[in-house]
């Protein structure tokens, strides 16, 4: 073994590599459970920090399908939908189409993105970019 590992100094580390992962998974696992330490399901308390909002039409946007979402720097979300660019403040979605906003080149988005300047770029399914 010493002459094989001299003349392959890979193979050294290859065998070393192999010694350390069997302890990792033969010993490793009887000296947590013989100290008491336990990673089970049970042992870890689910959060409750988290929650969840469902916003529909009734709630302002302009349609239940979302193409897109960004959250840009000052703050705000930015919905894409089919019926136009959707801003929500927290409170409050504004929609902008191109019945209001004559700078969209379409209703119709589908990607944005908020590039290093700060700008929204946002991208519709005609491959427009506004």
């Amino acid at each position: 073994m010493d002459r094989v590992a001299a003349v392959f100094p890979r193979l050294n580390l290859v065998i070393r590599f192999r010694a350390w992962m069997r302890f990792l998974v033969l010993v490793w696992p009887a000296a947590v459970s013989i100290s008491g330490f336990s990673l089970c399901a049970e042992s870890i308390s689910p959060t409750t920090h988290y929650s969840f909002d469902v916003w529909q039409t009734e709630d302002g946007l302009p349609e239940h399908s979302v193409t897109a979402i960004v959250q840009t720097r000052d703050g705000y979300l930015w919905f894409g939908t089919y019926n136009g660019l959707v801003r929500f403040d927290g409170v409050r979605f504004k929609i902008f189409d191109t019945s209001n906003t004559p700078q969209l080149t379409s209703s119709r988005v589908t990607s944005l993105l908020e590039d290093a300047e700060g700008n929204l770029w946002i991208g519709h399914e005609t491959g427009d970019l506004t």
